[in-house]
């Protein structure tokens, strides 16, 4: 009998370790692509991201002294591209008392409807304190939390401006800033 309990017990510790979940997840890999296409880079403007169906994104960089031009989607000179415009979307933050702080801040970057991964973005309060900054990943989703006092609840509650200034770098840019507001509630 006790035998039958110890290989029944052995049998159940075999049979929950297969299902353990480890101590700290891996982090998640990024969505594969579903379509070919080129996305410009939010921060470096001679880089783009190359998606291939099925497969994650592959970063490439332009030759030496060229861009690549979203328009387009070739690597050209500086003066030919055209600036392309951008837009913010900022979401809803929440504010916690304790501990004190805005978690959540949060804004997606996207290009002609397209999200614009790598794009550095950065959150301030109404009164212009920055709270946090952060880069969008491949669906164009920047988020932080701002721990501790930063700004007053009342400017806190006024909400938050989410602006990404654009892909700058010495050789030049070709995608322009953009900003959106969003809104903060109280946990």
């Amino acid at each position: 009998m006790l035998r039958r309990l110890a290989v029944a017990l052995g049998t159940m510790v075999v049979a929950v370790a297969g299902f353990a979940v480890p101590a700290q997840a891996a982090p998640a890999a990024e969505p594969p692509c579903q379509v070919f296409r080129l996305i410009p880079d939010g921060t470096e403007p001679a880089s783009f991201h190359q998606c291939q169906p099925g497969h994650l994104p592959v970063v490439k960089t332009c030759p030496e002294t060229t861009l690549f031009d979203p328009s387009t989607q070739v690597c050209d000179w500086p003066h030919k591209i055209e600036l392309a415009a951008t837009a913010v979307k900022a979401g809803t933050a929440q504010l916690s008392v304790l501990p004190l702080g805005v978690s959540n801040l949060n804004a997606t970057v996207t290009w002609d409807g397209l999200a614009v991964p790598n794009a550095l973005v950065t959150f301030t309060s109404a009164s212009g304190k920055v709270l946090c900054t952060a880069h969008t990943d491949y669906s164009g989703r920047a988020a932080c939390d701002a721990g501790g006092l930063l700004s007053t609840v009342d400017q806190l509650l006024r909400g938050y401006t989410a602006t990404y200034t654009g892909n700058t770098s010495d050789g030049g840019q070709t995608l322009a800033g953009s900003t959106g507001k969003g809104t903060i509630v109280l946990l």
